[in-house]
């Protein structure tokens, strides 16, 4: 994963956001499928870097992007009811030195201070220096 795990809870980073920021921008449900509607399901996925177009174009064009927009974006300020919400799983966060997310409030201390590890004990942590917000994809 590219983001780190967060406790259970809405997210109130809004107001540390930019206006008109894409993750605030797509919390409004048909904001982004405006966004993305005025571009085919190709040019789209071209525009996020990917690199294997064909396969992901034609995905996106056969589902849409709802599932990808529902989470985390929309479901950033709900409430779920998790009694236990520690990852036990072994997971792997890799983290680029470029990506832009480490600069919203708290992020960063978040990680480095090993609370993160609080959520997800069995978790491995890889940098890339140069590694973006996507880091995984590249």
């Amino acid at each position: 994963m590219g983001a780190p795990i967060m406790p259970p809870g809405p997210r109130r980073i809004d107001k540390s956001l930019r206006e008109g920021l894409y993750i605030s921008r797509w919390q409004e449900p048909g904001r982004a499928e405006a966004d993305f509607g005025r571009l085919d399901a190709k040019t789209v996925v071209r525009n996020f870097g990917e690199e294997d177009l064909a396969a992901y174009g034609a995905l996106y064009e056969k589902s849409g992007f709802g599932t990808a927009l529902q989470v985390p974006y929309r479901a950033i300020r709900d409430e779920f009811a998790v009694s236990d919400p520690v990852v036990k799983a072994p997971a792997l966060l890799i983290r680029g030195g470029k990506d832009y997310s480490s600069k919203f409030p708290g992020i960063e201390v978040y990680i480095s201070s090993g609370k993160v590890k609080e959520f997800a004990p069995n978790l491995e942590i890889v940098f890339l220096p140069e590694g973006t917000h996507f880091v995984q994809k590249q």
